[in-house]
């Protein structure tokens, strides 16, 4: 039987380094560039995991590009995301 007490301790410490990511104009305008442009370069995915998302605002940049999108994160950013319907979960990527 596998012993968890050390991926417990390591979700304890990830929840100290939480802090929120509101959106805001130029993180916004770079995700944008960025996500444009990596379409433009590697444009037949389909599907999108944005590990970390805050508050998932790539959803709609990458639903622009016909993507789906799939967002996860922990704390409040994700709070806020599900509760303004995206498509985001609250879980972290281990």
């Amino acid at each position: 039987m596998r012993d968890y007490k050390y991926i417990d301790g390591y979700l304890t410490k990830l929840y100290e380094d939480v802090y929120p990511q509101p959106p805001d104009d130029g993180h916004t305008a770079w995700a944008k560039e960025s996500i444009d442009a990596f379409v433009r370069v590697a444009g037949y995915f389909n599907t999108v995991l944005d590990v970390g998302c805050g508050q998932g605002f790539c959803q709609e940049l990458f639903n622009q590009h016909q993507k789906d999108y799939t967002g996860i994160a922990i704390g409040e950013d994700a709070t806020i995301a599900i509760q303004n319907g995206k498509n985001v979960f609250y879980c972290d990527f281990s």
